[in-house]
């Protein structure tokens, strides 16, 4: 080989390279200043001021925190591809965030991009290091919008007496914390307020297919009677069709455990204040049997309450083998009744309750006491 072989010199700064030092005419030096790992394009993003939600063509991204630079971060995990240009085999991670100072409705972060590659075959692998800045634009989502301007598609109208009507509302909360966290991305789904009205409490929702999701879910759990109605408020500028607000009247069963009803030739003692699997646990005083009735027959219109002034209260005095005397604890009279006729044990000394239908008086079960 001959000793005076050729030399090849760097076009930027002259520097002598063997052939396999050299990389576009330039040396690794010259060529990282040149050539980047990578680019970085500053960008702005909307973001809700209440929710901290950040938009992403043109869609709301919901976000589980209220710290500002985890949001930067769930956005640089969205939007990495469209912020970060790659040149070659380079790894991108995100460093140190900062944030500069506010102007009008916008917060700039501040972004330490960390690049780690080559960009040409020939290079070794090295790192580089830049400032990304991501404008957050300060504005309201849609949801947020709508809430803060008390938009509503459906109101749920609790109706029934307070303590009812007051575990009820507890029981519609769960049951739409349950729901509206499992549709985040759903711009609809959110509770607008809730009000005392003069008949109970009214709800209003974002959405018509929760709201009745909920009240269908209410009447099966509680035993409630729905009645929807529903009213043109506008109409779609897109479709021209008409929009609707839909209300649910969930009104409460007007009885609890303990209470008497009397559904035509039947008197029924409630055992349980809720239904299970649409049917409410009942005690046939007539019969002398518990029953399951299906809740629509305590939605009748002749079923009647038996006022508690009707129910009288006795001392067992005696139990013999075929008969029971009792005692009256309001006018201390006694009377004999046959022991076939109690469908229960009783025992001597304690205290029971009855009342008497048609001249036959009819012994109620105390463990079904009013609590």
């Amino acid at each position: 080989m001959s000793s005076n072989r050729k030399k090849l010199f760097c076009i930027e700064c002259g520097r002598p390279l063997d052939k396999n030092e050299i990389i576009n005419g330039l040396c690794i030096e010259c060529y990282r200043k040149f050539y980047s790992l990578f680019d970085v394009n500053d960008i702005k993003v909307d973001v809700c001021r209440k929710c901290l939600a950040f938009k992403h063509r043109d869609k709301w991204v919901r976000v589980k925190t209220y710290e500002l630079k985890d949001v930067v971060q769930q956005i640089l995990q969205i939007k990495a591809s469209y912020i970060v240009e790659k040149h070659g085999k380079v790894e991108i991670s995100f460093g140190s965030i900062n944030f500069e100072k506010r102007e009008k409705d916008t917060i700039t972060a501040v972004i330490e991009v960390v690049g780690v590659g080559k960009p040409s075959p020939n290079l070794p692998v090295y790192e580089e290091r830049k400032n990304l800045k991501l404008h957050l634009h300060f504005t309201a989502c849609q949801k947020c919008a709508q809430i803060t301007r008390e938009h509503f598609k459906a109101i749920i109208q609790l109706r029934g007496e307070p303590e009812k009507v007051d575990k009820a509302l507890n029981t519609t909360l769960q049951l739409a914390e349950s729901i509206l966290s499992k549709r985040e991305k759903d711009n609809e789904a959110f509770i607008t307020k809730i009000k005392k009205t003069r008949g109970g409490i009214d709800i209003y929702f974002g959405s018509n297919r929760i709201a009745r999701m909920i009240a269908y879910k209410l009447r099966d759990d509680l035993g409630a009677k729905i009645v929807e109605t529903r009213k043109i408020v506008s109409k779609d500028r897109q479709t021209s069709k008409n929009v609707y607000q839909q209300t649910f009247s969930v009104r409460l069963l007007p009885f609890k455990k303990g209470d008497l009803l009397q559904i035509d030739e039947h008197v029924l003692l409630v055992l349980d204040d809720l239904p299970s699997r649409g049917k409410l646990k009942v005690f046939n005083v007539i019969l002398g049997k518990e029953e399951k009735l299906p809740i629509k027959i305590f939605w009748r219109e002749d079923v009647k309450n038996i006022i508690k002034e009707k129910i009288e209260r006795f001392m067992v005095i005696s139990v013999s083998k075929k008969h029971v005397t009792l005692m009256n604890l309001q006018n201390y009279s006694s009377l004999e009744i046959d022991k076939d006729d109690i469908p229960f044990e009783v025992t001597e000394g304690e205290e029971i309750e009855a009342i008497k239908l048609k001249g036959k008086l009819y012994l109620l079960p105390k463990i079904m006491e009013k609590e």
